[in-house]
């Protein structure tokens, strides 16, 4: 199944065919009250949320795009079956973007004395003690200085004044990008990207090859390539559907400055950062400002789908007896529970030590195929009866961790666990069950 990448106001619209936006109409306010809606409603079972009326703003706020299953599947014309499964069947294919020569219906507002950015778009102050408003959904884009060849990612970027957006850049490729500038001393064009088709959102956080375009593997995933088009004020290439494009430059030679935001950890993390002086944003004639809720099933949806396509295949190979996997919700993708029709002696912690070699895994459970690796009653009931901490705990020290873990020592070095929670032997430890008929019975008491 293949869907054109359009614009994000297609994908609302396909949402509220199925009956999954809920229209706030009540004016809120995008200091602190967006965000605490979106956290009260962070439930699986939560539709999209579209607010209609932002005080100070034209603009509406949509948020919680990704935050169910069944949504990002439907972003990505998969089932949620095949979402869970650690293999997409389009993941290693290919579709390079197509560029096109502009957007007639877009607006160029270029900064100039009395520009201020705040003015124009509605972005969200998350947490009591954020040191400003952050937008956590944009899509950054550079120019790889090696090819040329255009590169992406997603990075939380700091209102830090009129025209001046501080950038988190922690991650490759576009930290490295920063750190060739840092070194050769020359500008770093940048442009940001916000409300765009939630394929492109998802391709920007996959692993890809350093020397291609994220927006190719988002045309693989959907089966149609995203189409581009020159950038207003920059040398770039920018999604021509975007809702926004920022444009500016980063001066390497400025001192970085500490930015502070609620992360999806839980707490309250600070990075030196540099700044994006914009030159000008662009916008279609209606558009909608993307929130994506740092602390949220959205962003652990998305962390879990990423680690998921890097670990179980890997894992699978070697340990073909794996059932299936899953990573933990509200660990950011740090816990994950596997489960194993059967095992060698000495197989499991074998498994374990393979697991928790993966930078994002910090503890690993391993249980039975009889034990649901997504109930976590289930896997604390094995945990609770067949693991004995003195013979079936591995403890791992010094080893890669993940950035946002507070917790972890200078250059993110972390210890991690191992949980052998599977049956130490098959006598004694047959699971309870009822007769067939007496469960066909009470399915009628439902």
């Amino acid at each position: 199944m293949t869907r054109p990448i359009g614009r994000l106001r297609g994908f609302i619209e396909h949402l509220e065919q199925q009956g999954d936006v809920r229209r706030i109409r009540t004016p809120v306010d995008p200091r602190f009250e967006v965000a605490a809606i979106l956290a009260q409603l962070d439930r699986e079972d939560s539709s999209a949320i579209l607010f209609e009326t932002v005080n100070g703003h034209q603009m509406p706020i949509v948020g919680n795009i990704l935050g169910a299953q069944r949504r990002l599947a439907s972003a990505l014309c998969i089932s949620e079956e095949t979402l869970l499964s650690g293999h997409l069947p389009s993941q290693d294919q290919w579709i390079d973007p197509v560029l096109q020569n502009g957007d007639p219906d877009r607006r160029v507002i270029e900064a100039g004395k009395n520009f201020d950015l705040r003015e124009y778009l509605p972005v969200l102050t998350h947490y009591a003690k954020d040191s400003a408003p952050f937008i956590t959904c944009g899509v950054s884009s550079v120019r790889d200085p090696n090819n040329g060849g255009m590169r992406r990612g997603l990075h939380r970027l700091e209102v830090r004044g009129p025209a001046e957006l501080g950038i988190s850049l922690l991650n490759p490729p576009l930290s490295d990008i920063y750190q060739h500038h840092r070194r050769t001393g020359a500008p770093m064009e940048i442009a940001v990207a916000i409300g765009v088709d939630p394929a492109v959102v998802i391709a920007t956080v996959l692993k890809v090859p350093g020397n291609m375009d994220k927006f190719s593997a988002a045309g693989g995933l959907t089966g149609q390539p995203v189409v581009l088009m020159p950038a207003a004020t920059t040398e770039l290439q920018v999604p021509a559907e975007a809702e926004i494009i920022i444009e500016g430059h980063i001066d390497p030679a400025e001192k970085e400055i500490d930015g502070v935001l609620g992360e999806v950890s839980g707490y309250y993390l600070s990075f030196a950062s540099p700044t994006i002086h914009v030159r000008s944003i662009s916008l279609h004639q209606t558009p909608f400002f993307q929130a994506l809720l740092p602390q949220g099933l959205e962003v652990d949806h998305l962390l879990a789908f990423v680690h998921r396509l890097n670990v179980l295949p890997k894992l699978k190979m070697l340990f073909p007896t794996i059932r299936n996997l899953h990573f933990v919700p509200g660990t950011f993708g740090s816990h994950v529970v596997v489960s194993i029709d059967s095992a060698r002696p000495g197989e499991i912690r074998r498994l374990l030590a393979m697991a928790l070699s993966f930078q994002s895994i910090k503890k690993a459970v391993i249980v039975n195929e009889d034990v649901d690796v997504r109930d976590p009653l289930a896997v604390e009931w094995a945990m609770a009866t067949r693991f004995q901490p003195d013979d079936d705990l591995i403890v791992i020290p010094g080893l890669c961790g993940q950035v946002l873990d507070p917790s972890a020592k200078p250059g993110f070095r972390t210890a991690k666990i191992g949980i052998d929670a599977t049956r130490p032997r098959r006598e004694g430890f047959e699971k309870i069950s009822f007769p067939e008929h007496a469960l066909t019975v009470a399915m009628n008491y439902q």
